[in-house]
């Protein structure tokens, strides 16, 4: 891959950029002491040759089978650009990593119609999740490549440069922007951890087209300490490590979890979500996940305590729902948290909250519709029943792919906060009971009442615990309706 992006590179590095126009398998060659190179510059050639008056008005002909055509060269029979060249040129590297050509489920006649349905070339659906290159940001940046706006795609010159500092790190799985900070923590010891996160470990099998058994992953949250270096002071972290007991049997699902969690958190940074510092490789059990320390406590032991008074609480809403505007339009896909409850949510002594444990998160190819397709071979998932989780969790399981979480999951669980805070009863009610209630279509609005009915949030919490997904606002139409807070 580096040798054909190298020769990328070159061609659109040009004075007048070149695109190669035609970037299948069949143009690229090997040499025999393993050498990648590019032929057939059709287009190229073509165009090189154009009166630059010309360039864009003469019609030289789509040569590209459409498993490799780029959106924009379908739709308005435009010349090949350094763009759809990009686009093109992941889909050749999604095939050299999974041996699967773009739309390997369709006829390549039908591939096109897919591109503009807005279906990405590729998925993680069939592919064997336990890959580096999946977690160390190669197949993110290959999802930035299908991006359906071409201007938006990175350069030649961006991903060689990624594989390149692939290519000298000594954990092939972890993302470039991860530190590794082994010697620099304080080992745990034996005291009780300030708070756990279990979570359930789905894996589809795409061949024998069956649901393996889930899998209970447990983690567990240490404080600890971090020395960045000998002359530094000594700075407080949260240590996330495998829970008690014994892993034998969850090892494979647990150090895959643990990989998924660190890719998603690598690429976060936002006031209102937990940083992510580095990792701890020698960890006994599967690399520990270091972040930083949140003082105050989780909003679940709060709320324990003592209820939150209106302008308390509407702030404390306020960030969850600028983390997840931050997530929803994340600019490398959608992320969805998928386990949004008051566990999961750090309070501060000021009043402001962090989001925090990605175990159940997943991110979306950008572009990449978010219900009703088959996207990965695994995904992590909250116990149930919760008093948290859309009605749509309690549904059969599909019986050809696993179901992933939705955004219109974040803001039905945002909404279940809201009623958390603000009314008496929910959280004191049975979740089982609780969920087929909803499942049937009951309004949770309806079951509790509002201790601020007086107020807009009202209205605003009844339409983000709408039963039907689509009817739910997003987080940027939440946080315009919350009440200004001064």
């Amino acid at each position: 891959m580096c040798d054909i992006l190298d020769g990328l590179r070159y061609m659109h590095n040009y004075p007048i950029p070149i695109p190669q126009g035609d970037l299948i398998p069949e143009n690229i060659l090997i040499t025999l002491n393993g050498t990648a190179k590019i032929c057939l510059f059709s287009f190229g050639r073509v165009l090189t040759n154009l009166p630059p008056s010309l360039a864009l008005n003469v019609p030289t002909g789509l040569l590209l089978p459409f498993r490799w055509m780029s959106p924009e060269l379908l739709v308005d029979n435009q010349q090949p650009t350094t763009e759809s060249d990009m686009w093109t040129i992941e889909c050749v590297c999604y095939w050299i990593l999974t041996g699967l050509v773009p739309y390997s489920d369709h006829r390549k006649d039908l591939a096109g119609i897919e591109t503009l349905c807005g279906q990405p070339p590729g998925t993680l659906a069939n592919v064997y999740y336990g890959l580096g290159w999946i977690t160390n940001g190669i197949w993110r940046i290959i999802g930035r490549c299908w991006n359906r706006d071409p201007l938006q795609r990175p350069s030649a010159l961006e991903l060689s440069n990624l594989l390149k500092q692939l290519e000298k790190s000594k954990i092939d799985w972890l993302p470039v922007e991860v530190e590794d900070l082994a010697g620099k923590v304080k080992a745990i010891g034996f005291e009780a951890p300030l708070t756990k996160c279990i979570a359930i470990w789905s894996e589809f099998h795409w061949e024998s087209q069956r649901h393996e058994t889930d899998i209970h992953l447990e983690m567990a949250v240490h404080q600890s300490t971090y020395d960045p270096n000998w002359y530094s002071r000594t700075i407080l972290v949260a240590v996330k490590v495998v829970g008690d007991g014994p892993i034998d049997e969850k090892a494979r699902a647990l150090v895959t979890s643990i990989r998924h969690e660190i890719t998603i958190m690598s690429q976060l940074d936002h006031t209102h979500i937990v940083k992510l510092l580095g990792i701890d490789s020698s960890y006994d059990q599967g690399p520990s996940m270091i972040f930083e320390f949140c003082p105050g406590n989780t909003l679940d032991k709060i709320l324990s305590q003592s209820p939150l008074g209106f302008r308390d609480g509407i702030k404390l809403i306020d960030c969850v729902a600028l983390a997840l505007r931050y997530l929803h339009e994340h600019k490398n896909g959608t992320i969805v948290h998928g386990d949004i409850q008051p566990a999961n949510i750090y309070v501060l002594p000021n009043g402001l909250a962090k989001l925090t444990n990605f175990t159940c998160a997943f991110q979306y190819v950008l572009g990449q519709p978010t219900i009703g397709r088959p996207l990965s071979a695994t995904i992590s998932a909250p116990v149930l029943p919760s008093l948290y989780v859309e009605p749509q969790c309690y549904d059969e399981k599909p019986q050809d792919h696993l179901r992933t979480p939705t955004m219109a999951g974040d803001i039905w669980s945002l909404g279940s906060i809201i009623l958390s805070i603000f009314t008496g009863t929910f959280r004191y009610q049975r979740p089982d009971i609780y969920s087929a209630q909803i499942h049937q279509g009951v309004s949770p609005c309806d079951l509790h009442g509002l201790s601020v009915a007086g107020h807009r949030v009202s209205s605003l919490v009844r339409s983000m615990l709408a039963y039907e997904p689509s009817k739910r606002p997003s987080a940027t139409l939440v946080l315009d309706r919350l009440p200004v807070i001064e």
